[in-house]
């Protein structure tokens, strides 16, 4: 999925317990808990619901986060 040339790539493994999802050019990574992550990007945030979240890499651009997502929300912010 593609915005204002941010990447959201979710990757879908063979288990459920596997899913991870890769965000690129975020701003800031503003809440972490096993059930919730926020990430707050240009001009919107993306919220992640699921169970056992966590972040499995943290670059200066980029986030690879690992759990099972149940829900992916994005929030226009001005």
């Amino acid at each position: 999925v593609m915005f204002n040339h941010d990447l959201i790539l979710i990757y879908g493994k063979h288990t459920i317990d596997k899913n991870q999802v890769m965000i690129e050019h975020y701003r800031e990574l503003t809440l972490v808990s096993e059930t919730r992550i926020q990430v707050t990007m240009k001009s919107y945030r993306i919220t992640i619901d699921g169970e056992q979240l966590h972040v499995l890499a943290l670059g200066k651009d980029e986030i690879l986060l690992e759990g099972s997502v149940q829900n992916l929300a994005f929030a226009y912010e001005k």
